[in-house]
């Protein structure tokens, strides 16, 4: 009901909720875990849904976690993105779980190295709080943020950041 593009994400971990979320409308389907913890199968589902499918990576101190931030994996993000480039994704989404509730500001130096390391898209998440925060990342590379505690708490003017960043 709207031209608003939709993601999903959260506990898909089959071909099915992949194609009955895209069916639904929904434009990118993230995948966090399954996606790190078995990536032949990433491999077999961005090749059926070609530019659909954006990789979650939570991390801290530049390393990945996963299972609700629980579990630390001994891979790098870098690492990770390289092992992913090549493959038909709609990007990553780059989670720095350490700024997450500061509002202050994402890792900067985290961001634009996954950008600059990265063949697709890159999406920032975590501590963003300004509209000068939206301007770094772009700066950088970065294809585009989510903003949502900033927006929630009024941080951001949705108008304004909408303003923009239209493209």
């Amino acid at each position: 009901a709207t031209d608003v593009e939709v993601q999903l994400g959260g506990g898909i971990r089959s071909r099915d909720l992949i194609q009955r979320s895209l069916d639904d409308g929904a434009q990118r389907v993230i995948i966090g875990t399954r996606a790190l913890e078995d990536p032949d199968w990433l491999a077999e589902m961005s090749g059926i849904f070609p530019g659909s499918i954006m990789v979650a990576a939570d991390v801290r101190d530049r390393k990945i976690l996963s299972h609700g931030w629980t579990r630390v994996h001994s891979k790098l993000v870098l690492d990770l993105v390289e092992e992913l480039n090549g493959l038909p994704l709609a990007g990553v989404l780059v989670t720095a779980v350490h700024r997450e509730e500061a509002m202050r500001g994402t890792d900067l130096p985290l961001m634009e190295d996954v950008a600059e390391k990265a063949d697709f898209p890159v999406f920032a998440s975590g501590g963003l709080g300004s509209i000068n925060d939206l301007r770094a990342l772009s700066d950088r590379g970065v294809a585009a943020a989510i903003v949502g505690m900033a927006l929630y708490t009024g941080a951001m003017d949705p108008w304004t950041v909408a303003e923009e960043f239209a493209e």
